[in-house]
């Protein structure tokens, strides 16, 4: 199994809780800079505009900043995750496959998006139903949906747990592509189903958060650094190309 070499590194960093929210983005009450809300709301409307103001039906819940840029566990090197949160309980075409829609949608836009940085930070960008599980803050209205927590109880966490818990879980990954068959040299569409099976057990780990922080903060950390090595977008690309190799067949 080939390791990554600054993985330990990593893990280390994402223990350490700053003793401020993020300077580039928060004064020091806890409020956005507004220069920096109107820039992170730009670029969503940008990709509203682009990809969902077309479906009838769809509205904006709100656009939110959320991942460790919105809480006290952000580095130098955290990226600012936002998500556009749509309301698509109304549109009769998804129906109640609302998961295998958001998914499509995020493959689609992986696809084609373009890539912007706001003061050296990539902003990472993505279409949602549900919000942030350790802190949230509405762009859209300005303040916390919810508030982070300053001092973590993380004393049951060590780096060694949580490059376990990533290379488990990256043996689950490459043992699930594994028992994929192909037939000359595609996948069938029942194959397909089993990435979007793998994607969303990678997905169920990290929201144990939102029900007790204290037992899902592990699993958290684990999808962070599964996140960090861009495992769940490779898999959204490879069943995004399988699709489009399917599709082209018929």
């Amino acid at each position: 199994m080939v390791g990554h070499p600054n993985i330990l590194h990593l893990a280390k960093n994402m223990l350490v809780s700053q003793d401020k929210l993020h300077p580039l983005l928060f004064d020091e009450q806890g409020v956005m800079f507004e220069d920096k809300r109107q820039k992170l709301l730009d670029i969503a409307n940008l990709y509203i505009r682009r990809f969902v103001s077309h479906i009838s039906d769809i509205s904006v819940e709100d656009i939110i900043l959320l991942g460790s840029s919105a809480t006290y566990l952000y580095t130098d090197a955290s990226d600012f995750d936002v998500d556009i949160i749509l309301d698509v309980s109304k549109c009769k075409v998804i129906g109640s496959n609302t998961f295998g829609f958001m998914k499509a949608l995020n493959e689609i836009y992986l696809k084609e998006r373009a890539y912007y940085k706001l003061d050296g930070h990539l902003i990472d960008l993505k279409f949602a139903f549900n919000d942030g599980y350790l802190g949230c803050y509405s762009l859209l209205r300005n303040e916390w949906n919810t508030p982070p927590q300053k001092n973590l109880n993380l004393d049951a966490i060590n780096p060694g747990l949580i490059v376990k818990g990533f290379y488990k879980q990256r043996a689950i990954i490459y043992d699930y592509l594994s028992q994929l068959q192909s037939k000359n040299g595609y996948f069938s569409m029942a194959e397909v189903k089993k990435t979007s099976e793998i994607y969303s057990v990678l997905l169920s780990g990290g929201k144990k958060i939102k029900y007790n922080v204290s037992e899902g903060i592990l699993d958290f950390f684990i999808l962070k650094l599964i996140r960090k090595f861009r495992y769940l977008k490779k898999l959204a690309k490879f069943e995004l190309e399988t699709i489009n190799d399917s599709l082209s067949l018929k």
